[in-house]
C-alpha cells in the first residue's frame, strides 16, 4: 500500500500532467519540479550526500544503521 506522501505526490503529478503547458521550457519544467520536491523532507533516520560519479551528479542516500558492505543502486530514467 502506498504511503500518504506517495498518494499526495501521485495526485500532484496527475494534476500537473493534465494541466501541463506545451510552451513550458525544459528549464522551467525542471525548476517547477525542484520546487515541488522541496516540499518533502527526508526522513530523520536518512542522510544524503551529493557526489560526482565520473563527472555525473549523483547522491548517496544513507539510512541510519545501514550496512556498510551493501549498496542498492538506483538509476532514475526520467525525462531530465
Amino acid at each position: 500500500m502506498p504511503s500518504l506522501t506517495g498518494i499526495i505526490m501521485n495526485s500532484i503529478l496527475k494534476k500537473y500532467k493534465s494541466k501541463a503547458d506545451p510552451n513550458l521550457t525544459l528549464a522551467d519544467a525542471r525548476s517547477n519540479m525542484e520546487k515541488a520536491a522541496g516540499l518533502y523532507k527526508s526522513p530523520r533516520n536518512v542522510s544524503s550526500e551529493r557526489v560526482s560519479a565520473g563527472g555525473v551528479n549523483a547522491e548517496w542516500i544513507i539510512p541510519k544503521n545501514a550496512m556498510d558492505d551493501k549498496v542498492l543502486p538506483y538509476f532514475h530514467g526520467g525525462a531530465f
